[in-house]
């Protein structure tokens, strides 16, 4: 029998891995209130970036049952929505939050309320606002500064309109009321602490932080904050795997205001109810017939009359070795398997914009092959001692190879499979899959049946996997009009402790054998000499 997913399996996961514990109550998760109140008073919310912050507020918060069980929301009421926030519409704020909350239909209660009371576990403020209630974390931003305190803020939102930096506010300051609901919860569920525990290692913002996604600058005056241009050119870009990630930066790019050029999105995977803790481009309809994740995204762009999207719900080997995409200018890669970032670096694209994410900890980097370290060497330096693959293929029984096939291309699994499983399945103690069921949907259902023990695979952060997607969509922009501002070429940030200031510049491996000789390098030259 298949097993169906949960909307909270992810997050259930998630919170085991955080307190490293072998199994989660859910119902005790459930019942013990975490309570969050979104607030904001009329002067934010005038701007477009402070619409822009509270719409990734509650769309990021509203996803994080059973840590989070309410949500509230209070801001005056009759002002007008006047922002392209995908998924949210209406001609009015409150109207088009709950239009929205309608069609997400969280297993967490969201509502607006009408009156302000210190009985929330966490308060987000939109903006300076006058409540004075306990544990309130304010944001702002201006262009592409996000600002965020504990105390009160130095500038409020202002009219250089860029939801990069608003949606990074939004994400930071989110994670900041999640870290407080998520503590509160610990200590009263689960007292005790494991060497490993995140709780050790948790920091909070306790003043004013100031994030310049331009530069990855904290608590500097920005050399450079540009206004973005009203008609952006995406030129013919390409994102590799639509998860949390990828899907974020989509959501991004899709609140412009004007877009053209080529959009090519490539995922094998459907949108499933346990994708839902992190997929902001996701709503409940989505789940309905098992559609593409692909075709969800397509859905963000249905407005840009300019902008020609492409959608291949197929692996990116497939579609590489049918040669239809052709060279590729600047790519994304949000994709979790060594194989497929090996074949998208052979495949050698001007630049790859990259991101991943490993629990609480994320990383956004540029891969330009002559200027720094290529896919390659970059994952091979980040490598285990022990691939998942390898791990699981010695628990179920399959070669590492058929699993990454299974994985890459979200195969379902055969009769025959099934069979030279069951001797392992006898011995370990897991659950047969059923013939026909697909391998990643049986894999996550029955993680918990898995012993795993040197696999270092995690379900991450919910605000870990969309920041990095948020910040991606920001390098895309600045790859198109503002080449000074270019990632150069590592950012990393653990989202459980404080922002990290500045870049990280990485050298590649003296024995990569894609980037380290210089014949690679002359092909790769002559490639986009060519193409230029």
């Amino acid at each position: 029998m298949i097993v169906p997913e949960r909307a909270d399996s992810r997050t259930l996961e998630m919170i085991r891995q955080l307190l490293s514990k072998g199994r989660i109550n859910k119902e005790k998760w459930a019942r013990e209130p975490g309570a969050v109140l979104v607030v904001a008073d009329e002067k934010p919310l005038k701007s477009a970036n402070g619409q822009f912050a509270l719409c990734m507020a509650v769309n990021a918060l509203s996803r994080l049952y059973p840590v989070l069980t309410c949500i509230g929301i209070w801001l005056p009421d009759s002002l007008s929505f006047c922002v392209k926030a995908p998924l949210f519409s209406g001609k009015r704020i409150h109207e088009s939050l709950m239009n929205f909350v309608s069609r997400l239909k969280p297993e967490c209660e969201v509502t607006i309320v009408d009156r302000l009371s210190d009985d929330w576990d966490a308060v987000l403020s939109i903006g300076t606002s006058k409540a004075k209630l306990k544990n309130k974390i304010s944001i702002a931003s201006d262009g592409w500064i996000a600002r965020i305190s504990a105390d009160k803020l130095s500038k409020d939102f202002t009219e250089n309109s860029n939801p990069i930096g608003a949606y990074t506010a939004a994400c930071i300051g989110g994670m900041e009321v999640f870290k407080k609901v998520f503590l509160k919860k610990s200590d009263l569920l689960a007292p005790e602490k494991a060497p490993s525990d995140v709780r050790w290692r948790l920091r909070f913002i306790e003043s004013e932080v100031s994030f310049s996604t331009f530069d990855y600058k904290i608590n500097e005056k920005p050399a450079s904050n540009p206004p973005i241009p009203d008609n952006v050119d995406l030129g013919n870009l390409c994102i590799v795997g639509v998860g949390a990630g990828g899907g974020a930066a989509a959501y991004s790019l899709a609140s412009l205001s004007s877009l053209k050029g080529r959009l090519i999105l490539i995922d094998p995977d459907e949108v499933k109810p346990s994708n839902m803790n992190r997929y902001v481009y996701a709503l409940k309809v989505d789940l309905a017939d098992e559609w593409s994740k692909v075709e969800v995204t397509r859905e963000l762009f249905r407005h840009f009359d300019k902008l020609c999207v492409q959608c291949y719900p197929h692996s990116y080997q497939k579609l590489s070795e049918s040669g239809k995409i052709g060279a590729m200018d600047l790519l994304v890669s949000t994709v979790d398997t060594k194989e497929t970032r090996r074949d998208i670096q052979w495949d050698m694209p001007r630049v790859i914009l990259d991101a991943a994410v490993l629990l609480s900890e994320f990383y956004v980097r540029r891969v330009d092959i002559g200027k720094g370290p290529c896919l390659l060497c970059t994952h091979k330096a980040d490598e285990v001692k022990h691939s998942s693959e390898e791990i699981v293929s010695q628990v179920i029984g399959l070669s590492q190879k058929e699993i990454v096939r299974l994985r890459s291309t979200n195969a379902r699994i055969t009769r025959e499979l099934v069979n030279r499983m069951k001797e392992y399945s006898e011995k370990s103690g897991f659950a047969l899959p059923s013939a026909g069921e697909r391998f990643s949907d049986w894999e996550l259902a029955h993680c918990g049946e898995l012993i795993l023990p040197s696999t270092q695979e995690r379900f991450p952060l919910t605000f870990s996997t969309i920041l990095p997607g948020i910040l991606i969509a920001g390098e895309v922009i600045k790859e198109r009009y503002f080449p000074e501002g270019i990632l150069k070429n590592y950012y990393s940030y653990d989202m459980i402790n404080l922002p990290v200031n500045g870049m990280t510049l990485q050298q590649p491996l003296s024995n990569c054998i894609l980037c380290s000789p210089q014949k690679t390098r002359d092909i790769f030259a002559a490639k986009w000499k060519k193409c230029a």
